[in-house]
């Protein structure tokens, strides 16, 4: 069981939800061939509208590619652009540890390298309940896409940025 479709983005905030439906419908039809639950539908549509989102705010450039794979025992979500990188493996190598990105009322979002060019994201329960609104407005997305995915990595090779959200199927 193997599928995958490409879907090209202009990176204009009036043109998300064309691009989103797009999507969508082909997630429906992936749900009708394979027998995706619903669960996994509701889960990539919120993947999506923050990529298509993250694309209109932060890339910095004319368009995005965003893909959908499903494969064996995952569905995949990227999107790859040749816009500004989003500087994480500076920061995190400087701090020589985790990074926290984001944090609200209930999570906190950390940034991990994996290997050269290559971050994970993963979040934790906010124990301490400290909010910091000037944080929240920026990554809230990322958040999102963590908590939606088993798995949200970003790769930067120059001049390319892939974000990927991976969710396990059964």
């Amino acid at each position: 069981m193997t599928a995958s479709q490409s879907f090209t983005f202009d990176n204009q905030a009036a043109n998300i939800t064309v691009c989103s439906r797009q999507m969508l419908d082909y997630l429906d039809e992936l749900l009708t061939t394979h027998g995706l639950s619903r669960a996994v539908k509701l889960r990539a549509k919120f993947i999506i509208a923050e990529l298509l989102n993250n694309a209109v705010k932060h890339s910095g450039t004319h368009e995005s590619t965003l893909a959908i794979a499903l494969q064996e025992k995952a569905l995949l979500i990227s999107k790859t652009d040749e816009g500004k990188p989003f500087d994480l493996v500076t920061e995190i190598e400087k701090k020589n540890a985790q990074l926290m990105v984001s944090s609200d009322a209930m999570h906190l979002l950390y940034a991990v390298k994996k290997e050269d060019n290559l971050v994970s994201f993963y979040c934790k329960e906010n124990l301490t309940f400290e909010l910091d609104v000037n944080q929240l407005a920026e990554h809230l997305g990322l958040l999102i896409i963590t908590k939606s995915a088993d798995e949200f990595t970003y790769r930067y090779h120059k001049p390319v940025n892939v974000f990927c959200a991976q969710i396990k199927l059964g």
